[in-house]
């Protein structure tokens, strides 16, 4: 019995300091030429990237040269995608929500005053999405008056090829209905 608590404790500890581990420098910088980096990495709006690892100095990556950027922080991952929009002719990281038959991405946006101090500030997540056989990301928005939670109606039209997805909207059957919530739900049942 003791060696199995000492065994467990090993296994415990060796994974907590394996998560604790990954937390320094070990974000994941993907390369469209398929190279991996790995080390520190900083996105910037201004269509650059810096990618630092402990034994180089840092590197200045453009942002149409990226595939994705993944960082691990407490044991999560989060995965960015460097992505073109043809409207404003740049490219934007957006987190990688969810893959699926909807592949579901998200950008947040902070609105407010800038320059003034203690000013409250307010931000918006909008998604995106795009369907295995299509290759243009859309903007998905189903927000009710004012961004005021889910419209329904938008929602039963948009995910109108899964009828059981419809009914549960229709019906209020799905607690708090996010985005996700719904493409998830999509995801798994649906074809």
């Amino acid at each position: 019995m003791l060696n199995l608590k000492l065994t467990i404790s090993i296994i415990l500890f060796t994974a907590f300091n394996m998560v604790a581990q990954m937390d320094v420098n070990d974000d994941r910088l993907y390369l469209k030429d398929g190279t991996v980096l790995i080390g520190d990495v900083k996105m910037n709006s201004n269509r650059t990237t810096i990618f630092e690892n402990p034994e180089g100095e840092p590197k200045k990556f453009k942002n149409d040269k990226i595939d994705k950027v993944v960082f691990y922080k407490n044991g999560k991952r989060n995965t960015f995608k460097s992505i073109y929009f043809k409207k404003s002719g740049k490219y934007q990281y957006l987190k990688l929500e969810l893959v699926g038959n909807l592949t579901l991405y998200s950008k947040y946006i902070i609105y407010g005053p800038s320059g003034i101090p203690n000013a409250q500030h307010s931000g918006d997540t909008i998604y995106y999405y795009v369907r295995p056989n299509e290759t243009e990301l859309k903007k998905l928005k189903l927000d009710g008056f004012a961004r005021m939670g889910i419209n329904r109606k938008k929602s039963m039209k948009f995910f109108r090829d899964c009828p059981l997805l419809v009914s549960k909207i229709k019906n209020k059957e799905i607690e708090d209905i996010t985005i996700k919530k719904m493409v998830h739900f999509y995801n798994n049942n649906c074809e």
